[in-house]
């Protein structure tokens, strides 16, 4: 058999070829004579009988095959031998993408690795070969559920790793947000969030795994929060659901997994070294993943989003004003209120108006500003699936539930309780910490304070009472703050 396997031009010589084209022109054998008796097939029979015609003596049969592409540029080479290293496991179709975009350059993926297995097969680290994935269901409706994770991983050069925040619409598999924070914390998620709530609105249902901080099990109403992280969500009317394994979230696994192949080999070879021209990497790649066609719905993330949105196929909900959104995405601590009515919070004392209680809730946005006040903003009362209209006009009253405001952080004359005018909605005077402008994330930047207002949405001016504002020490105007 495997003489049947090599071309014409290897198992017969030229000589006995010509015999039998010259007998199968003058009719002394058919086609299906020398289909049986020579391994000639009808049809390549008819395709050599013109040439043999036309050169007749000098007839050569020829190989079949041949290169019909130009030779590939010399840029082209020695981009793929800087960038073909720089990625474990090969991502040819990262590379098809990048030899367009950076040098106009457009050949398939699988010539693409064609041509990186035979002409740099040493810098090609083949994969290990993985279990096949399971099946996975999806939501009909978009923003009814969004997928959120953190990776940790060496995105880039630098002497600690970085996080990767990502939100992911279960639906559409559209990437909502991504961004690079130095650390997993709390108040860099609630950073996150309040940026695609106000840009997206509330969804009905936010799916993370059982990181202790997001909440080892998911919330239920026979029992409270069990982080900070579902505390905020409860009081925003978002339940907040745990995967049992990683299985369960594989769209946001996945994902991950997607960006890592990518990204590093990227940011590798812009040679990025600081967090906002990663930020611009990031931003351009989460662009184009939108904008590919996926496999599984043969739709891309944006055709979905926006083909979900025609038919009205949208579990949207309004999302709360910002200043709301900046009471609930903040870390509630509580204080122990001194005899002298002062509290100690970032290494100081800090005076607040007389009170009766024992214990005081301070609001606290790490960097920037805090607040105190009576009693922590409290959740909605009914958990219950609501339309879109009465979740709005349930959540805005929750949210600005009485509570007196004990110290706002900014320097003022004290006046009496029963002497202070309830506020007409001017803005609140608050103590902002002010970040170095060179760190566009939280954590470990020098700050300065600085009093600033801020104003406050007018439904608060009815519900918020300003007992009295407290006098802060000199020193806070030189102080830092940690988080």
């Amino acid at each position: 058999m495997g003489l049947f396997k090599k071309q014409l031009a290897k198992r017969l010589t030229n000589l006995f070829l010509q015999q039998i084209l010259q007998q199968f022109n003058e009719g002394s054998v058919d086609a299906d004579d020398c289909a049986h008796h020579h391994p000639i097939s009808r049809a390549h029979l008819y395709r050599l009988r013109p040439r043999f015609l036309k050169e007749h003596a000098s007839f050569v049969a020829k190989l079949s095959g041949g290169d019909h592409w130009p030779d590939w540029p010399p840029k082209a080479l020695a981009f793929l031998k800087e960038f073909l290293p720089l990625h474990k496991p090969p991502n040819f179709q990262l590379v098809a993408d990048e030899l367009e975009t950076r040098l106009g350059f457009k050949r398939h993926r699988a010539s693409v690795a064609a041509f990186a297995r035979a002409h740099f097969p040493n810098l090609i680290c083949q994969p290990e070969p993985r279990p096949k994935a399971r099946r996975r269901w999806e939501r009909s409706r978009i923003n009814e559920l969004w997928q959120h994770d953190s990776s940790i991983h060496q995105w880039w050069p630098a002497a600690e790793k970085q996080t990767l925040l990502l939100t992911v619409d279960d639906h559409s598999r559209k990437f909502l947000g991504a961004v690079f924070v130095p650390t997993d914390t709390t108040w860099n998620h609630f950073e996150h969030f309040r940026r695609l709530f106000l840009q997206h609105r509330l969804p009905l249902v936010v799916y993370t795994d059982g990181l202790s901080l997001f909440g080892h099990d998911s919330m239920a109403d026979d029992r409270d929060p069990c982080s900070e992280f579902q505390r905020a969500f409860s009081a925003l009317g978002v339940p907040h659901l745990v995967a049992p394994c990683p299985q369960a979230k594989g769209k946001i696994e996945r994902r991950f997994g997607t960006l890592q192949k990518r990204l590093v080999a990227i940011l590798a070879y812009e040679k990025v070294s600081h967090y906002a021209a990663a930020q611009i990497v990031l931003d351009r790649e989460i662009q184009r993943q939108n904008a590919t066609v996926c496999r599984t719905t043969s739709l891309s993330p944006n055709a979905a989003w926006e083909k979900a949105l025609a038919e009205k196929r949208a579990a949207t909900r309004p999302s709360p004003p910002a200043t709301l959104l900046d009471l609930h995405l903040a870390l509630h601590l509580k204080r122990r209120v001194n005899a002298d009515h002062q509290i100690d919070f970032l290494g100081q004392s800090w005076h607040i108006a007389p009170t009766k209680l024992a214990a005081i809730t301070l609001i606290h946005h790490p960097l920037r500003q805090f607040w105190v006040v009576t009693q922590p903003p409290g959740p909605p009362l009914t958990t219950g699936p609501k339309s879109s209209e009465n979740t709005h006009s349930e959540i805005c009253p929750l949210l600005n539930s009485r509570r007196n405001l004990l110290l706002n952080s900014r320097r003022q004359p004290f006046t009496p309780p029963q002497a202070a005018a309830r506020p007409a909605c001017s803005g609140w005077l608050v103590f902002r910490l002010q970040r170095s402008a060179d760190r566009p994330m939280a954590g470990g930047a020098a700050t300065s304070a600085r009093p600033t207002t801020m104003r406050c949405p007018t439904s608060l001016s009815s519900s918020m009472t300003t007992i009295a504002t407290g006098s802060c020490p000199a020193r806070a105007s030189r102080g830092r703050c940690g988080g």
